[in-house]
């Protein structure tokens, strides 16, 4: 039985300057994209919070305001 080997030959480029470039300018701009998209997200989570709190608030205020109609008409009934 007979034995071939065969070679396969690779270019390779020494000069991959620019490749590298686009690579650290497409790495640099992810970073950025992550980072605002992190803050993005903090900020969207402080925003839920705040309204969160306004609804309880504005909940308890109606609810007070009712409860003192309520009374009123309770008042005026026994009066």
């Amino acid at each position: 039985m007979e034995t071939t080997s065969v070679v396969h030959s690779v270019a390779v480029n020494t000069d991959s300057g620019p490749i590298e470039d686009q690579d650290l300018t497409m790495a640099s701009r992810e970073s950025a994209q992550h980072a605002a998209n992190i803050q993005n997200e903090a900020y969207r989570q402080a925003l839920s919070e705040l309204a969160g709190e306004l609804y309880i608030e504005a909940y308890k205020d109606s609810l007070q305001q009712a409860m003192e109609r309520q009374r009123r008409s309770w008042n005026t009934i026994g009066a």
